[in-house]
């Protein structure tokens, strides 16, 4: 059963997702991603180097602090909290679906292996997502700081594994900003729905 939703509630929410979303892509963390990088080099007798470029610590930690806000199940920006919408009878079908197609990508990605095993299991996008997100930077939880810093003994295995952290969060990125374009989509068309019905 489709739920009840006025125009004006639907464009309010969806307009709030997408500024707080353009705040997100002014952060300097999207364009610094843009030329980063890592090199571990080692040679006899020369200790190891790791060498890293791109976003440094606060550049992450800002713009995990705002990318929290789409992911965080209790946060009203919550990409999850916009089902109630696309779910309401002044959402069209293919918008429907073009919504469901977005989050099921999400939910395929957060669940997908990455290149890095530990104790023989493969680690899911997801769950170095969260490691460095609630064992490094924000709101950290004893557990996954354990973890991490169990990580962070091994130079070698943490400069890899952080970098594959930024580039999740760029693929968390994206994912918004796919969202962003279909709130845009359906903002566009509703505003000819009300400029119709005021003539």
């Amino acid at each position: 059963m489709l739920d009840k939703m006025s125009i004006g509630k639907i464009k309010e929410r969806l307009l709030e997702f997408n500024a707080e979303a353009q705040e997100l892509f002014e952060l300097p963390f999207i364009q610094k991603m843009q030329h980063s990088g890592l090199k571990i080099s080692a040679s006899k007798g020369s200790p190891l180097k790791i060498e890293k470029w791109g976003p440094d610590a606060n550049d992450t930690k800002a713009i995990c602090n705002d990318l929290r806000k789409f992911i965080q199940p209790n946060d009203t920006l919550n990409a999850e909290k916009l089902r109630k919408i696309y779910d309401s009878e002044e959402i069209t079908l293919d918008e429907q679906k073009n919504y469901e197609s977005i989050m099921a990508e999400l939910d395929r990605f957060n669940k997908s292996p990455a290149n890095f095993i530990k104790d023989g299991t493969a680690l899911t996008n997801q769950q170095i997502f969260e490691i460095f997100l609630y064992g490094k930077i924000s709101h950290r939880t004893e557990g996954k700081k354990q973890i991490h810093d169990d990580w962070a003994k091994n130079p070698v295995w943490h400069a890899s594994i952080q970098n594959e952290f930024l580039l999740i969060i760029a693929a968390h990125m994206a994912f918004v900003n796919n969202l962003v374009v279909l709130n845009k989509t359906v903002l566009k068309r509703l505003e000819g729905l009300v400029v119709k019905n005021e003539h």
